[in-house]
């Protein structure tokens, strides 16, 4: 059976890759992808390598990298319009791959209109999926797929309540990341790879967390909100941009003609126009946002990884990613209490959960104070996300969820 997966990557990211590799944007289409999927972009090509050990044939896609999207176009005889090239090529593609299941991992960038036109598009379409984890605006942006995937069990029940097919499939580590880096030194104490966006209330309560953390031990903090640490007329200004950017966007002109204005075109790269700075207690603990095997790195150089699930996503479960990326490198990941965490891992024995942000600090500092125990607990996490948590083990479960819809799509 074909799939073909399609991932989108942070703006921040794709502009520093390429801005770090030399030429990289000149480069025909297979060294611009590998380039990417070396450096662990997104989830790189985990799905692919889990899936095609259990018989799928996977076709990977980042549909939102302009240059490597044209690179395919040109190798292809496409000439896209300009300012609908990010849906022209994907469609493209879907037309030349013919795949049998079309695995999506962004919800809200697609016309929910173009979504339910594709299966006549492309006639091999069986099934179309998306991958949903963070909250959406309204479930009628999810309508057109025939399948939801989530790593919350809450938004799985409202998805289903209004409708859509939804399924249940947690995060996952990736172990062919660890020979891919250093494992030989902790540079930091505690860190925390993450955003911090001063106007959401979670955001706030991690902030504060993160300030009494620091207050009692060293922190270092990798977000892209340090591109915030800006002064009060820097951020008028961005805010400015932005806002311009956007009600031109709003009121139908092409988002290919808004980046040719000077200036102005700048306001649509910010990050959701959130320029509060974070707390001043922490601005000299902020470093650029890292990605890939630059934010493997980081956790695997740290002794403690600071996690704090979202709220929004999840009030009972714990759904992020970061537990599995930092217990898979083999650090001792420091995590919020959740309900139902005990799924995945066993608390104080395989990571160290905290209920208060005074308890946070209590156990961060018996942690650093006692590294046998630190390691200990690092060492039992780190077996259970390999035994336990990789995208193999999940792919066993989506292959069930895939073929179970096929049946009832059959069926119909």
């Amino acid at each position: 059976m074909k799939i073909m997966k399609v991932s989108f990557v942070y703006l921040e990211y794709i502009k520093k890759i390429y801005d770090s590799k030399e030429y990289l944007s000149d480069k025909s289409y297979m060294d611009q992808w590998n380039a990417l999927l070396y450096d662990r972009c997104g989830w790189s090509d985990s799905w692919q390598h889990a899936l095609s050990k259990i018989g799928y044939e996977v076709h990977e896609v980042i549909a939102n990298v302009k240059s490597l999207q044209y690179a395919w176009a040109r190798d292809h005889g496409f000439i896209p319009r300009d300012q609908h090239w990010f849906q022209e090529i994907l469609e493209w593609q879907i037309q030349h791959e013919s795949p049998d299941i079309l695995f999506m991992f962004d919800c809200v960038s697609y016309d929910p209109k173009w979504v339910a036109s594709l299966k006549n598009i492309c006639r091999t379409l069986k099934l179309i999926i998306v991958w949903c984890g963070t909250p959406y605006r309204s479930t009628n942006i999810l309508s057109s797929y025939d399948l939801v995937l989530s790593c919350s069990p809450e938004m799985v029940y409202n998805i289903r309540k209004s409708g859509t097919t939804a399924e249940y499939l947690p995060h996952a580590f990736d172990p062919r990341i660890l020979p891919q880096l250093s494992l030989s030194q902790k540079k930091y104490a505690i860190s925390f790879a993450g955003s911090l966006l001063r106007d959401v209330p979670f955001h706030r309560e991690r902030e504060e967390i993160l300030e009494k953390l620091n207050e009692a031990r060293n922190v270092d903090i990798f977000s892209p909100s340090y591109s915030i640490q800006t002064s009060a007329l820097q951020r008028c200004i961005r805010s400015g941009l932005f806002t311009s950017a956007h009600i031109l966007k709003k009121i139908g002109i092409p988002t290919s003609y808004i980046y040719k204005i000077p200036h102005v075109s700048r306001g649509l790269d910010f990050q959701w126009g959130r320029f509060d700075p974070v707390s001043p207690k922490l601005e000299g603990k902020m470093h650029p946002a890292v990605y890939g095997l630059d934010m493997f790195q980081v956790l695997a150089d740290s002794n403690i990884a600071f996690n704090h699930n979202s709220n929004e996503v999840s009030e009972k479960y714990a759904t992020n990613i970061r537990m599995f990326e930092a217990t898979g490198v083999g650090t001792c990941l420091l995590t919020d209490w959740k309900e139902h965490i005990s799924d995945f891992f066993e608390p104080d024995k395989e990571i160290v959960t905290y209920r208060s942000a005074e308890e946070c600090v209590e156990k961060a500092k018996w942690l650093l104070d006692n590294p046998e125990d630190r390691e200990r607990i690092a060492k039992a996490g780190q077996e259970k996300t390999l035994r336990e948590h990789t995208f193999e083990k999940r792919a066993e479960r989506f292959d069930i969820i895939v073929k179970n819809e096929l049946k009832q799509h059959e069926a119909k």
